[in-house]
């Protein structure tokens, strides 16, 4: 990859697809910042990211030498670990380090290893020397005082289960426990965690109708706001999270509880929670036919989907529309700190990774335009086909109801009004473009086979954000 930033995203699309650690590899300077953004992504999404990064010795660093910084411990405090090698480095030291990076990335955590080399770097040995593997010792596993747990949620209930973002495979076990069992609960769940066609899932916001006295929680971020501050404004006596590697104090409950375990171990729970646990509704929402806009792009995509695909949702309007409708495929978002800045190179890292299915990617024109060098690659991936929603401003910032009340002046700076042709960036990759400006036309364009393609909605003068507000408002 020319573009570092990219290079690092597509890598964590393939840790995404093969759950194994990816190492990307990049000379000194300015070259390892490139790789920051999905570094915090790595370290916040709990993906093993291995970055391996070239330097110039210390005597020659602030010395006008070209293309070189301070670069040990350059990812410090988002990353996992960090060792620097030089040409004095023992092979002791070396393995000692290979250790600490094993036992790293074992808790899903990046790591960086810096080398300083000086020059010549070139017809120094005959031949590289014979590599020794070095295997890490197992972690010990994590014992769970359960019978403590259950105690703490039935005398702190009445309990909210909360569900936030979760990997395919945690929402498949997820599933796969609620139907080996007669369960009779109700999860408030995120669109980022793959459940919400589940008849036991209730959308995230809805827990607002309710005063929890204990939450317990199951994975990564939530994207809505609603209940983060809903949940902060309550008398809660315990917040409880289920994370095999991490925990979000959400709430900021006065009593925080991490259980370091798998999805599946919420079956030790089953009978307490059947006791406590707020029981919500079904909801049934009428859907009307949509007039052509950003939320009928999306709806139509989303209709398309099989369970077998994998969907890739960039951060702002399109992960939000995948809460409006629902459906069950492997889904995927750049949620650890939702930034724009690689969604479009995971979803092609993550299609190069896994040849054998269809991938989707859905995601705004700002995201597509920022994050465009994903398409100058050698071999794009054909399973791969990717729908901007072309409304030609930042929408996302139109779902805010202050941005509205500001003069003209700064809601340009909040929507960023782009004049870029997505056209000619596909044009001048190796993907195909095509056009579309109301639904039959989007039809047609996703079931065509073909190579890697782009698929430009232009939505610039329907009424999105009316046909948002629809959906918020419910």
């Amino acid at each position: 990859m020319l573009d570092e930033r990219s290079a690092a995203f597509i890598a964590l699309g393939y840790l995404q697809q093969q759950n194994l650690p990816v190492a990307v590899c990049c000379t000194s300077g300015s070259a390892l910042a490139n790789y920051h953004p999905a570094v915090l992504e790595a370290f916040h999404s709990k993906l093993p990211l291995i970055v391996v990064s070239a330097d110039r010795p210390a005597d020659r660093i602030f010395k006008g030498e070209g293309q070189t910084c301070f670069q040990p411990n350059f990812y410090q405090p988002h990353i996992g670990a960090s060792v620097h090698w030089d040409e004095s480095s023992s092979l002791a030291s070396i393995k000692e380090d290979v250790l600490t990076l094993s036992k790293t990335l074992a808790q899903h955590l990046p790591v960086h290893v810096n080398c300083a080399l000086d020059e010549p770097l070139y017809e120094t040995t005959a031949s590289s020397p014979e590599v020794e593997w070095i295997t890490a010792p197992q972690t010990a596993s994590i014992q769970v005082d359960w019978e403590a747990i259950k105690g703490t949620i039935f005398s702190n209930g009445p309990a909210a289960i909360v569900v936030g973002q979760l990997t395919p495979k945690q929402s498949e076990a997820l599933r796969t426990l609620l139907s080996q069992s007669d369960w009779n609960l109700t999860f408030f769940a995120d669109p980022t965690s793959g459940l919400l066609d589940h008849p036991h899932a209730r959308p995230l916001q809805a827990i607002v109708n309710f005063t929890p006295q204990t939450v317990l929680s199951i994975g990564g971020q939530w994207i809505d706001k609603k209940p983060k501050f809903h949940l902060r404004g309550l008398p809660l006596n315990t917040h409880i999270h289920l994370d095999p590697f991490q925990a979000w104090e959400v709430t900021d409950a006065p009593e925080f509880l991490h259980i370091k375990a798998p999805v599946a171990a919420l079956s030790n729970l089953k009978e307490v929670l059947e006791e406590v646990a707020i029981s919500a509704p079904a909801i049934t929402l009428e859907t009307p036919a949509l007039p052509w806009s950003d939320a009928a792009v999306a709806q139509r995509v989303f209709s398309l989907m099989q369970p077998e695909h994998t969907l890739h949702l960039g951060n702002s309007t399109a992960v939000r529309y995948f809460g409006f409708f629902p459906t069950l495929v492997k889904v995927h978002s750049n949620r650890g700190v939702a930034g724009i800045d690689g969604s479009l190179s995971t979803a092609v890292g993550a299609a190069l990774a896994d040849p054998d299915h269809m991938h989707w990617c859905v995601l705004g024109d700002q995201s597509f335009i920022y994050d465009s060098n994903a398409l100058h690659l050698q071999c794009l991936p054909e399973n791969l086909t990717i729908v901007v929603l072309n409304n030609g401003v930042g929408a996302i910032f139109d779902w805010l109801p202050g941005v509205q009340k500001t003069d003209l002046k700064a809601q340009t700076v909040f929507a960023n009004p782009l004049k870029v042709s997505i056209k000619g960036l596909v044009d001048s990759s190796g993907a195909d473009y095509v056009q579309v400006d109301h639904l039959d036309a989007l039809s047609a364009a996703l079931v065509a086979n073909g190579r890697c393609k782009v698929i430009d909605a232009q939505t610039h003068d329907a009424p999105n954000t009316a046909v948002a507000q629809q959906f918020l408002r419910g």
